[in-house]
């Protein structure tokens, strides 16, 4: 399935549920939705996958489906990267470039691909994980143009609807 087809399946079964969930009734991939937010490298799907989302939550049984998949965490998250997204300063021609310092190794060794398989630690981390592993670097990483800007996702309260 293309991108294309992915993010507009999202956006129509989005619009057909919010008006129709009482006549369509539960949705059984509640679950499946859910992960796929939460494992999409892309960040126009991520958001057509809210607005679906927050449309499924007008019946109860999606919300019983969409809390035991352990979605409060993840919606925790987003909202943890909503906010550090908003307190980010923009810098002119910012890139996502590793920049070396005089104190590191020289420059040449530093130079390698990055790519969703390269290992990552930090502070905190039990054990080094993959980039595609850890949420907040798989999200701060997606392609693709965003649907919504952080700004717009908090005033559309789609998060904190989710956390309802």
């Amino acid at each position: 399935m293309s991108h294309w087809e992915r993010t507009t399946s999202a956006r129509a079964m989005a619009i057909v549920y919010e008006q129709h969930y009482k006549t369509v009734g539960p949705f059984s991939g509640t679950a499946h939705i859910t992960v796929l937010l939460d494992r999409t490298d892309d960040r126009s799907l991520r958001h057509r996958l809210l607005f679906l989302l927050k449309a499924l939550m007008k019946d109860l049984a999606n919300v019983e489906a969409y809390v035991l998949v352990g979605a409060c965490v993840l919606a925790v998250n987003l909202l943890t990267v909503v906010h550090e997204a908003l307190e980010r300063t923009a810098i002119p021609l910012q890139s996502n470039l590793i920049a070396a310092t005089a104190f590191m190794e020289p420059l040449k060794e530093w130079m390698k691909a990055i790519d969703w398989t390269t290992r990552c630690w930090a502070s905190g981390m039990l054990d080094w994980k993959k980039l595609r592993d850890i949420r907040e670097l798989r999200w701060a990483l997606a392609l693709r143009v965003p649907v919504l800007t952080p700004p717009q996702m908090m005033l559309e309260k789609l998060l904190l609807q989710l956390l309802e």
